[in-house]
């Protein structure tokens, strides 16, 4: 869930998901998310990065 849609030049946008593991192994997360932008010419650009999570606890739930 995106808290905007556009992004002023400087401004910040944050965005939050839910993930649950249902398998029976550990899991580490990871997300792909996509930022689409405007070129100095006009056409539009994507570019893709990785959202790992370091932070996030690798055992089972019980």
């Amino acid at each position: 869930m995106l808290d905007r849609i556009r992004v002023p030049i400087g401004g910040g946008v944050r965005f939050t998901a839910s993930i649950r593991n249902v398998g029976a192994e550990a899991a580490r997360p990871a997300i792909d998310y996509v930022v689409h932008h405007r070129r100095a010419n006009g056409s539009q650009s994507a570019r893709t990065f990785k959202l790992t999570a370091p932070w996030a606890r690798t055992r089972r739930s019980r």
